[in-house]
């Protein structure tokens, strides 16, 4: 499985590049950052369903000028149910998390005084990936177009990268076009960062006039991310030999247990939360069952092979829904579950229910 992750610089957002982006995110982006939108139509637009997150908009009453800066987290609808959680470390960062990575989004103007770029990267120090607008162009870089600076910023970002854990991202130059897009091949001011264990991933950077889109920035970043997922396995159902209840001894021999041991057991701390206190009671009830009654390990009989098509699904399966088939099983052919009739009191009206 992979991901399509985009960030672009929009320069303010209108509602022509609105539709271009919101085009791009069906065919190219499962999730994309907008930069620089300077909240412009906010009310409307941080409304929108693909909209998963915003950095922070400060309305002045007074306001002489336009809002500045302004990020902008979309996603496709498909892809937004799998964000595990999202936040906004800072006022210049927006990140979300899936499977076991976590994404971030950044853009740093000119202007952004150095102290505030090194607060937003520690907070970002557990990203697996930083892309975005940062308004450095890098030494010795060699798919680096432009001179080297701002000198402070380069300063920052060199000490940023010493430890080794983030690599900046090569861009893939070839093919030239990519879903009919052309593919730029130098970076200006637009860059991912990737942990080195990320190194698979691959950055294309799209040309944003063959998409048509209305900004200065030469490119969209697109970075293609493989994430490996594991289907979980069904869980285990625990199943407990209830058939000794029907013995005088055990059945005596439960409730004694069960106010021994929830004597005897370290009190959890006092809650009045109804999920906490039915999962303790649960996890009480299932070690009195498995001490007094012991577990049912369900295997195939002898003359019936486990692989066998034929073979009930009750014998095949340790899932829920086995188990609820086998419990309806167990009641259809049971003499104890008969007709529930109404009492006299209950009156003429009353329908006998199963």
């Amino acid at each position: 499985m992979s991901l399509r992750i985009g960030y672009v610089n929009v320069q303010g957002l209108n509602t022509k590049s609105w539709d271009t982006v919101c085009s791009l995110l069906r065919r190219t982006f499962d999730f994309l950052f907008l930069a620089e939108t300077w909240f412009v139509n906010h009310a409307a637009y941080s409304r929108d369903r693909r909209v998963v997150a915003s950095t922070p908009f400060q309305d002045a009453a007074y306001r002489t000028t336009r809002s500045s800066g302004g990020i902008y987290l979309l996603a496709t609808y498909k892809a937004r149910a799998r964000i595990k959680r999202y936040s906004v470390p800072s006022e210049y960062a927006i990140s979300f998390s899936v499977g076991r990575y976590i994404i971030s989004g950044v853009y740093f103007s000119p202007s952004l005084p150095s102290l505030d770029v090194e607060y937003t990267l520690s907070a970002l120090s557990y990203s697996s990936v930083i892309l975005g607008d940062i308004n450095t162009r890098f030494r010795h870089c060699p798919f680096q177009d432009g001179q080297p600076g701002p000198p402070e910023r380069t300063s920052l970002f060199s000490t940023f990268l010493r430890p080794g854990t983030f690599v900046r991202a090569t861009p893939v130059v070839s093919p030239s076009t990519f879903n009919g897009v052309k593919v730029r091949s130098y970076l200006t001011v637009d860059h991912c960062f990737l942990r080195r264990a990320l190194l698979h991933a691959k950055l294309r950077l799209l040309d944003c006039k063959s998409i048509r889109l209305q900004t200065d920035h030469l490119y969209t970043l697109h970075l293609t991310l493989y994430v490996a997922e594991r289907v979980p396995p069904p869980p285990r159902v625990l199943r407990y030999r209830i058939s000794r209840m029907s013995s005088a001894n055990v059945s005596s021999e439960l409730p004694q247990y069960f106010n021994s041991l929830a004597r005897t057991s370290t009190k959890p701390s006092p809650t009045l939360d109804v999920d906490q206190l039915n999962t303790r009671l649960v996890e009480l009830c299932q070690n009195v069952a498995e001490t007094v009654l012991g577990q049912a390990r369900v295997a195939p009989p002898s003359s019936m092979p486990s692989k066998s098509k034929d073979a009930p699904v009750k014998y095949r399966e340790q899932t829920n829904g086995a188990s609820v088939r086998l419990y309806k099983q167990a009641v259809a052919s049971s003499k104890e579950n008969t007709v529930i009739l109404p009492s006299s009191r209950s009156g003429p009206g009353c329908v006998r229910h199963r």
